[in-house]
């Protein structure tokens, strides 16, 4: 793998760790207040539904790549979901649930799953397991001072949703574009 495929992928790891850490909780605290039981249970199931099914989709090669084919399409369709849906959201917080819920247990799962099966397919052995733990590494340092910037913003008392919500939005579309890049270039390297 080369350079500058790593950085694209630890970089755009570190960088939506780092926002989510910072912003999940006060987006997490802000809608868990305003959406009902009801809907909450029925998100945590269908979230959970949808994921087992996804996944049980992408269980062969074969089908697999009739994903990889559409990646670029699943990572837009990701993006224009998380966006949408947030704005739908703060208006009506059950279209936030039950669409993120979609997302996040249909569009993002193909896509980290084709991720990770090119990075598998790019590295293996030694090579692999050291990528691994050095992505598990940056990642779970970027959570931790994202976490660490929360408590202190926490403490300021303001009410900053929005800009939250941005962030996420803006992480996710970085996060789509480094890693579509990287997916490419994953492939020349393979091919070359």
């Amino acid at each position: 793998m080369e350079n500058r495929t790593r950085y694209l992928l630890l970089g755009s790891e570190v960088m939506i760790c780092f926002i989510f850490a910072l912003t999940a909780p006060f987006v997490q605290l802000h809608f868990i207040k305003l959406v009902s039981p009801s809907v909450y249970t029925v998100s945590m199931l269908m979230s959970t539904t949808l994921c087992a099914l996804t996944q049980t989709v992408l269980q062969t090669k074969e089908r697999r790549a009739i994903f990889r084919k559409y990646l670029m399409l699943i990572m837009v369709l990701d993006v224009i979901l998380m966006i949408g849906v947030n704005y739908i959201g703060i208006y009506n917080i059950s279209i936030r649930f039950l669409g993120a819920t979609f997302m996040n247990s249909i569009t993002s799962v193909i896509w980290f799953t084709i991720m990770r099966e090119v990075i598998n397919d790019t590295l293996s052995s030694e090579k692999l397991t050291n990528f691994q733990v050095l992505s598990q590494s940056f990642q779970s340092w970027a959570t931790a001072t994202g976490g660490a910037f929360a408590v202190v913003l926490s403490y300021l008392h303001i009410e900053w949703i929005i800009v939250a919500i941005v962030l996420q939005c803006l992480a996710n579309l970085v996060y789509a574009i480094c890693d579509y890049n990287a997916y490419k270039q994953l492939l020349i390297g393979k091919k070359g």
